[in-house]
């Protein structure tokens, strides 16, 4: 993200939601902790969802498996355990 918009994203969405968004979105970028970025993604209420398809769309499919779990979060639905 640029720092303007970042600001920008701040100013409207609150500290917690912003930190929120920013550290799973970190998260969203690592090859195991992906699904954790989508739970903390959730916890923000009023970008959290977008920013989760718009992850999710860019997401590299190495496996059917990695890719049958991309689809559940896509589909709106919650997988409570992770699975590797």
């Amino acid at each position: 993200m640029l720092k303007y918009s970042s600001s920008v994203l701040y100013v409207r969405i609150g500290l917690r939601e912003f930190l929120l968004l920013e550290f799973a979105t970190c998260l969203m970028s690592h090859r195991s902790l992906w699904q954790v970025g989508a739970l903390y993604l959730d916890h923000c209420p009023t970008q959290g969802r977008q920013r989760l398809e718009c992850l999710l769309e860019r997401m590299p499919l190495q496996s059917e498996k990695k890719a049958n779990k991309v689809g559940l979060y896509e589909s709106g639905v919650k997988i409570i355990l992770i699975i590797r």
